[in-house]
């Protein structure tokens, strides 16, 4: 079974323009057509939107990724357990991904949209792979509006395995750090690249602080101590010690 768009995406795009009021002179759109299309194709755009969640969610299965986040910058995919013998995580991980989307998604998207409007929705395959020291990974194709299978208020983090959405921003973040990620500081919380943040990196700054006291506030090694704190703070987000 495939990806359905045929409503969906108007549906979605005409909910951008009202949404954001983007109307001038010599626009394709208006207003008044917009709150038409809207109103014709919403329950068939929901009823689609419903379809495709089920079938990202057993392609997910079938690959053996554990969560997926579907928000504004995309779709992420987390695998766990990577074969501590094997080779090539990041190859393996991408073509898992690749199967999850499948051809259906990138070849109904561009049948749905015109030329004009598939500008919207560009780098739709811009994807790639982090993998972490625990063997945990995540999947993330990149787009501005990628999460063209769903509908605004579906998206946030989802377990594969029971298919509920995961709720609350802690308990998020716990699940996270249990993976070994960090949280990137997005709307939709998303598992942070490795490079911005660890769970080790964290609990080792937490350590180095408490052997500090001693030190002059404005000493080179507080100093440095202060800027890796801000930095990994300023891009990720994770849970507080009493919370993990």
């Amino acid at each position: 079974m495939n990806y359905q768009f045929d409503n969906l995406i108007p549906y979605l795009a005409s909910q951008k323009r009202l949404k954001a009021d983007d109307y001038w002179v010599r626009s394709a759109h208006t207003q008044e057509a917009d709150q038409l299309l809207v109103f014709t194709t919403k329950k068939h755009a929901y009823l689609e939107a419903e379809q495709n969640e089920k079938i990202l969610r057993e392609r997910c299965a079938e690959q053996g990724f554990a969560y997926y986040i579907q928000g504004h910058q995309g779709i992420q995919l987390i695998y766990t357990n990577l074969d501590k013998d094997g080779k090539n995580y990041r190859d393996t991980i991408e073509k898992k991904g690749d199967a999850v989307l499948g051809k259906d998604y990138i070849d109904t998207f561009n049948k749905v949209h015109s030329a004009n409007e598939a500008r919207w929705y560009s780098s739709l395959k811009d994807s790639w792979v982090e993998v972490n020291q625990r063997l945990n990974a995540f999947y993330l194709v990149s787009s501005w509006y990628a999460h063209l299978h769903t509908v605004p208020e579906k998206l946030g983090m989802y377990s594969v395995a029971t298919g509920k959405r995961i709720k609350g921003r802690k308990e998020i973040l716990k699940t996270f750090w249990d993976l070994g990620f960090l949280a990137s500081r997005r709307r939709i919380l998303y598992a942070a690249s490795p490079s911005s943040g660890t769970p080790e990196e964290v609990l080792y700054l937490e350590n180095m602080k408490k052997t500090m006291t001693h030190l002059h506030p404005y000493g080179l090694v507080r100093s440095a101590y202060s800027t890796a704190q801000k930095k990994m703070i300023k891009d990720c987000d994770y849970p507080l010690e009493d919370q993990r």
